[in-house]
This record gives structure tokens, C-alpha cells and sequence, in this order.
């Protein structure tokens, strides 16, 4: 069974989650979800549900004196083992609800950064 890809969108409240088909080629918006206490339990079930292998975490390249990213993923996703990358998330949102005016902003972003992602890494991933 081939494995999926998890893209994140993080943030201090919410966090945009998007799921790549097996083949590594496409990417599609799952949820959002609140960063509480049941988030950890959720991601742990859905990692396991659908085979997740590998996060990409959307990541600032203009970093926020509010939020920071990295140390987003150390809180929230050392305690997966599932090894993640970084990918440039500058401008997902807007570019996202500019091919997807309706969609769940979070969602959408989240989708973006995975499918960047995959457009320059997917061959790359063994997928």
C-alpha cells in the first residue's frame, strides 16, 4: 500500500489540514481542526487511518514575533515519529482562496503548501 501525505497549514487557534492521494500527485483539502487538547488523539488517528508516512508543515518565510512555526512542529508533531519538512507558506491563503474563493481558508492554504510541495518533490518522496 502506497502512503499519503499530510499538509498542515499550523496556527496558535486552528490548524488547516490537507491529504495527498497515494500517488503523491494531488493534494486535497481534509479539515481544520482547533489546536485543544484533543488535537494530538485526532492526529494520531488520522495518521494512522490513512497511512500518513510523511507531514509537510507551512512555514513562513517572513517570520511572525507571534507565531513560530518550527517550534509549532516540535510542540505538536515530535510525538508522531513521523519525520516532516517545511515548506514555504507565504501568501498560501491568498493564493489559495484566489483559485477557491468559498473555501475554508484554512483548508485551502493547507492544500496549497501540500501541493507545492508534491509539484516540486513528488518524484523525490517514492510515491
Amino acid at each position: 500500500m502506497k502512503h499519503k501525505i499530510l499538509g498542515i497549514d499550523p496556527g496558535s487557534k486552528k490548524v488547516g489540514l490537507a491529504i495527498s492521494d497515494s500517488s503523491g500527485m494531488i493534494a486535497f483539502a481534509f479539515e481544520t481542526w482547533a489546536l485543544d487538547q484533543k488535537f494530538a488523539s485526532r492526529l494520531s488517528n488520522l495518521i494512522q487511518s490513512e497511512n500518513i508516512q510523511q507531514i509537510v508543515v507551512g512555514l513562513n518565510l517572513y517570520p511572525s514575533k507571534h507565531f513560530d512555526a518550527r517550534k509549532w512542529a516540535q510542540e505538536n508533531l515530535d510525538s508522531t515519529n513521523i519525520p516532516y519538512e517545511f515548506e514555504n507558506e507565504d501568501y498560501s491563503t491568498f493564493e489559495a482562496l484566489e483559485l477557491n474563493p468559498d473555501a475554508d481558508k484554512d483548508q485551502a492554504a493547507a492544500q496549497y503548501i501540500l501541493q507545492k510541495y508534491l509539484d516540486k518533490n513528488g518524484s523525490r518522496n517514492g510515491i
